[in-house]
């Protein structure tokens, strides 16, 4: 599902492009973050910027084909100074695009939650600092799929704090294990 318009919410007035997933469709696994940032709002691309590198660099090294990986955002738009998307604006975007984009067309087996703010989209109350890696089996009945759901931090809080690398690096070893099972 391609978006080409939409001015559901306020965030459509500050945009440069509409941000849309990009991957297989169907997919098996999903890695999904909470919004575009700047480098993502110039291209219409996801994850593009440093922490996009610093995102499909770790696929990479963990044995993924990005030719077999979903990447998307809960809202499609650039919130003002990158700031957290509001709870209106990501119910609005989700309700409209993120519900069909995940479970009539992609039906990913695995839910890579990027950050916390998706984390707790997925799962209210996840702590992303005790949960980052683990997996969970999901559904919370509004899904109409089952899927393993998996956490982890945001690239950019990795860029920041180069001490949390490695468990960046380890949990993509985990979702890796996932995704080969």
């Amino acid at each position: 599902m391609k978006i080409t318009d939409c001015t559901s919410c306020k965030l459509h007035r500050g945009r440069t492009n509409i941000v849309n997933g990009e991957g297989p469709n169907p997919c098996r696994i999903a890695f999904i973050g909470e919004a575009p940032g700047f480098s993502e709002d110039l291209s219409g691309r996801p994850f593009v910027g440093r922490s996009g590198e610093l995102l499909r660099a770790c696929m990479i090294q963990a044995g993924f084909d990005l030719s077999e990986v979903y990447i998307t955002n809960i809202v499609k738009c650039r919130p003002p100074n990158n700031r957290d998307p509001l709870n209106l604006e990501i119910i609005t975007c989700s309700a409209k695009h993120l519900f069909i984009e995940l479970y009539t067309e992609i039906k990913p087996k695995i839910i890579v939650a990027v950050g916390r703010v998706a984390a707790n989209y997925f799962r209210p109350g996840t702590r992303i600092t005790e949960e980052h890696g683990k997996v969970f089996d999901h559904n919370t009945g509004r899904e109409p799929i089952k899927y393993k759901f998996i956490p982890i931090y945001h690239p950019a809080y990795i860029l920041r704090n180069n001490s949390k690398t490695q468990e960046f690096v380890d949990d993509f070893k985990k979702i890796y294990e996932q995704y080969k099972a």
